[in-house]
């Protein structure tokens, strides 16, 4: 369903987990401390901005245009079972174009064929995958780094044709890097690649673009932020909070990289339901996300004396 629809204790609806309730979450927490009648000692701010789910146009204006300026620190709302993830994975979106000679399928040898030189691409690229998890291991938090191929298609735009060789072929990248990873170098043994198949074939040409690039984040366990949150999951839960890793670039990827912000990323929801068909968020769990991110809060600016 599109809507809102109660069930079983659940909400259903596109978004619902990932993260329209985590959304309404933080509206009610920052509702519920004005509503308090504590005097709140700083300034809450709530940034619910767009194209998240794309290249994060909503979140790179707020910090170019100055919102971002005298934020201490942030809570990132997504979906993580209420874990205390601290740590993002990076990420890089490569496009690679490759170009060849159109020709008819039944006289290849008239033509230069792109798909198969980006063929060769992709699985070297598997292999620098395979390097990358050797030389680097499983992070505790993130998991393995990843180099996916997710679109291999020629020709570069237009429709295909079973009869004809394609005059290009297009290759895009996701890449998933974990923080000792170097951006720079990934990018440099991509283009060693690019270059080596070229050394190999005469007839090989390609060119490669980084459309965006998202640094891993990394916020230790004693930043006050986390020790605010871990001090709110101890009160509300009596227990010591899980910590874990993003496995994706999130709003908090910008507000740390580009403007310094400590982050905290936290929320209802099954870390494996968001993009589902029948997306769904636990009422109770979504409750419970909106005591932790207003104790939060109240933690941060006070410490001990944190009126919760």
């Amino acid at each position: 369903p599109f809507g809102a629809e109660r069930d079983g204790g659940r909400i259903y609806g596109r978004g619902a987990c990932d993260t329209k309730g985590n959304l309404a979450a933080a509206v009610v927490a920052v509702s519920a401390i004005r509503d308090s009648g504590v005097p709140f000692p700083g300034r809450l701010v709530l940034c619910h901005p767009v194209d998240e789910e794309g290249m994060m146009a909503g979140i790179k204006a707020f910090i170019e245009r100055g919102h971002a300026e005298g934020v201490d620190a942030a809570v990132i709302c997504e979906p993580e079972e209420n874990q205390l993830c601290i740590r993002q994975k990076g990420a890089l979106r490569v496009e690679v174009t490759v170009r060849g000679t159109m020709a008819h399928g039944a006289m290849p040898l008239s033509g230069v064929n792109p798909v198969t030189r980006a063929a060769r691409f992709v699985v070297a690229v598997e292999e620098l995958e395979k390097e990358e998890v050797e030389r680097h291991g499983e992070d505790p938090f993130l998991g393995y780094p990843s180099l996916t191929p997710t679109i291999l298609m020629g020709p570069d735009c237009g429709e295909p044709q079973i009869n004809v060789i394609p005059a290009s072929a297009y290759v895009a990248l996701d890449i998933r890097t974990v923080p000792r990873q170097s951006h720079r170098d990934l990018v440099k043994r991509l283009q060693d690649i690019l270059a080596k198949l070229a050394s190999e074939d005469p007839d090989f040409d390609a060119t490669l673009e980084v459309i965006e690039e998202r640094p891993p984040t990394e916020t230790p366990k004693d930043e006050p932020l986390v020790t605010a949150m871990a001090k709110a999951h101890d009160h509300l839960a009596g227990e010591e909070p899980t910590y874990n890793g993003v496995p994706g670039a999130t709003d908090g990827t910008f507000l740390h990289a580009w403007a310094g912000i400590p982050i905290v990323t936290t929320g209802a929801g099954d870390r494996e339901i968001p993009h589902h068909t029948d997306e769904w968020v636990d009422e109770e769990e979504l409750h419970t996300t909106c005591k932790l991110y207003a104790a939060t809060a109240m933690y941060y600016a006070y410490g001990k004396e944190a009126h919760v």
